[in-house]
């Protein structure tokens, strides 16, 4: 099919990239062209894009409302990285209603060289234009997820980092705030660089107890920088000692 016989399909994609998605196809019996609408997604939407709507809906113009393969389109929806839920539904006589749940990144993610967003599910995401300066993400670097551990080894992963950041918050006075870069590589020791006033520290947190070895940290440092002025990392793994370095 080529995309520029059906203008008014891209019209009603480009108005509705996001929350729900009324498509139209031709009714049972009924052979004249649809007359889309759709409701606008939310300001700060992002994905899934024209193009990749598209490509799911683009053949199903015209064609009979009964025929169109509901569970098809839905999973090749799910195949978005963005879209973490669609429903597909008939509205006789001759519209489908697309609702889409977008995933919500959690943190950037860096593997090697290259900036990504990952969400709370270990997905990794593409970075939109201008992510790293959106106001929405203000929000540490994960690294430890590579995109060739299995799903369920990056999901794991990022629990951790969950129980990691609502520890924290739950400490108040803006914890987190310091945190630049979390280390998910060791599921038994989540590690964490904590920038202070004079340079960046590294803080190995073990893999549980991070508020009250956070506290510690935090309370202990101005004596650890008396006697190490180039400090460098901090292990907070051992209930009655610190290992400074």
């Amino acid at each position: 099919m080529s995309r520029s016989r059906f203008p008014h399909l891209r019209r009603a994609i480009t108005a509705a990239l996001g929350v729900a998605l009324v498509v139209g196809t031709a009714a049972c019996g009924d052979s004249t062209s649809p007359t889309p609408s759709a409701t606008r997604r939310p300001a700060d939407a992002r994905l899934p894009t024209h193009d990749q709507l598209l490509d799911v809906f683009g053949e199903d113009v015209e064609r009979n409302i009964f025929y169109v393969p509901m569970a098809e389109r839905r999973a090749e929806l799910e195949r978005i990285p963005w879209v973490e839920h669609a429903t597909v539904m008939r509205l006789l006589p001759n519209h489908l209603r697309v609702s889409i749940v977008e995933r919500t990144p959690v943190a950037f993610v860096r593997d090697g060289s290259r900036i990504g967003l990952v969400d709370a599910n270990g997905v990794l995401l593409g970075m939109p234009p201008g992510a790293k300066g959106d106001a929405h993400y203000s929000f540490p670097v994960v690294t430890g997820i590579v995109a060739s551990d299995p799903l369920s080894t990056r999901a794991a992963r990022m629990k951790i980092f969950e129980q990691f950041t609502t520890a924290l918050e739950g400490g108040g006075d803006k914890a987190l705030d310091g945190i630049s870069e979390v280390d998910l590589s060791n599921p038994e020791d989540l590690k964490a660089l904590i920038s202070t006033d004079s340079s960046d520290i590294l803080v190995h947190f073990g893999e549980d107890h991070f508020l009250e070895r956070y506290q510690k940290f935090e309370e202990h440092l101005p004596e650890w920088r008396t006697l190490y002025p180039k400090l460098a990392s901090v292990d907070m793994r051992y209930d009655t000692q610190a290992v400074l370095e």
